[in-house]
């Protein structure tokens, strides 16, 4: 891939697919692992519906509630 450099795919199917950059490390307790990405299907939505965790993970809170439906 262009920008990640050599990846291992780990899932893939019609929806969705993981790869995991080789070359990139998150760290744990345990030891390291590179991070996995997942590109999935794109679906067509006139308001996003974010869980909780969801939520958690936005970078620019200042649009959350323009996104949010409830």
């Amino acid at each position: 891939m262009k920008h990640l450099g050599e990846v291992d795919c780990f899932s893939h199917d019609n929806k969705a697919a993981g790869f995991a950059p080789k070359k990139y490390k998150v760290e744990f307790k345990e030891g390291s692992m590179p991070p996995e990405l997942m590109v999935m299907d794109c679906i067509k939505a006139d308001k996003l519906k974010l869980d909780d965790i969801a939520t958690s993970q936005m970078w620019d809170f200042s649009i959350l509630k323009e996104l949010m439906i409830c």
